[in-house]
């Protein structure tokens, strides 16, 4: 019966790194089986080598997702983990994550330490020098930001990225990077499908004009957004003239838009739409995106072109949601369905709110 289970009952483990000792027998007979370790870190331990973690990791030689959570300022390298990290063949997931972290911030805290000498920022650099080419999925939910050489790594050097998610750590300083229209890797592989944005301070007019000039490639399945909802009035919030390439998005997600980061994202073509907790003031423009929108390099266009399915949430069903907002909400969203109706958009009120936790820090439509 143990032959039969073992598989099954150690695909998945999770590692302290300090403490892991009385797992050591199990795992190093069982070991061959485990595709997905989780790691939790002890901040301020540097380079122990005889820690039990690491004399475990080397019988893990199939783990193929792994997860590392870490305290958010923790400068200690680690170096045994980076070192082990070698040992893995087979990884193509990983995902790199902050101890306590929350995704309900409402903004991004001053970092204490150089992004540089934190083991944040080590451990993906040796991840992304030994496994790039193999990574299929990079997940980072970190309010420590991102180091731009860490991102031009994952630009440049991960052909075979599917999905990737940047959760809290994009700050101004990645604004020039993101203005650069240098296509990714995963774009010209075509192997990008899915692309989330969390919280990042990524202008969305940059973001929209990347989508159009195929920056990202040209078979997005899956993209969400939840914009960080600050409003900025120094910059142009439609795409500069270019000529779009044949791309179009499967389903596009967008949260706690505000008004004009809605304007900008209508430029991009998409089929199924959902549109979550929307500032007031983009919920009432919404209906007009529908319609014709400026001229861009070609002639007119049509806001969010190609659009078959537009998801709103559910609660707009409930009378009592109505109670919460003025008579322009109710007479923006008739018009909306009226829009939806001429174009042959199925309107839905089946959206899934992805992030509940920002309920506590603003108020949305929805």
């Amino acid at each position: 019966m143990a032959a039969v289970c073992a598989p099954l009952l150690f695909r998945s483990v999770s590692l302290q790194e300090v403490g892991a000792g009385r797992h050591t027998a199990k795992t190093l007979k069982f070991g061959q089986f485990v595709h997905n370790l989780t790691l939790i870190m002890e901040n301020g331990v540097s380079n122990d080598v005889a820690l039990p973690i690491y004399e475990l990791l080397s019988h893990l030689p199939n783990t193929r997702a792994l997860t590392v959570i870490h305290d958010r300022e923790d400068c200690a390298p680690h170096t045994a983990l980076q070192c082990a990290v070698d040992n893995f063949p087979k990884l193509e997931c990983v995902t790199v994550q902050e101890m306590n972290y929350d995704p309900g911030f409402t903004q991004s805290p001053q970092p204490n330490v150089d992004v540089s000498a934190t083991f944040f920022h080590h451990f993906l650099r040796v991840v992304l020098n030994v496994h790039a080419a193999r990574i299929r999925s990079l997940h980072l939910h970190t309010l420590l930001p991102l180091h731009p050489d860490i991102y031009l790594q994952i630009r440049d050097g991960a052909p075979n990225l599917q999905f990737i998610t940047f959760a809290g750590n994009i700050d101004m300083t990645l604004q020039g990077r993101f203005e650069e229209s240098t296509p990714w890797a995963s774009g010209e592989s075509g192997a990008l499908k899915g692309l989330t944005l969390s919280r990042c301070e990524l202008h969305s007019t940059h973001f929209a004009r990347n989508i159009l000039c195929g920056v990202y490639g040209t078979r997005l399945e899956d993209v969400r957004i939840i914009a960080c909802g600050t409003d900025d009035l120094n910059y142009s919030h439609t795409p500069p003239d270019l000529t779009p390439v044949p791309v179009s998005i499967d389903n596009l997600h967008i949260h706690h838009p505000l008004a004009w980061e809605l304007s900008v994202m209508a430029f991009v073509p998409v089929h199924d739409m959902s549109i979550t907790r929307p500032h007031p003031g983009a919920f009432v423009k919404l209906p007009s995106l529908m319609e014709e929108r400026l001229p861009n390099a070609d002639g007119s266009i049509i806001g969010f072109n190609g659009l078959k399915r537009l998801r709103l949430s559910p609660k707009l069903a409930l009378e009592e949601t109505w109670e919460k907002f003025d008579r322009t909400a109710r007479v923006a969203y008739e018009e909306l369905r009226k829009r939806c109706e001429l174009r042959g958009i199925e309107l839905s009120l089946d959206a899934v709110d992805p992030a509940s936790s920002h309920d506590r820090v603003c108020t949305y439509i929805g």
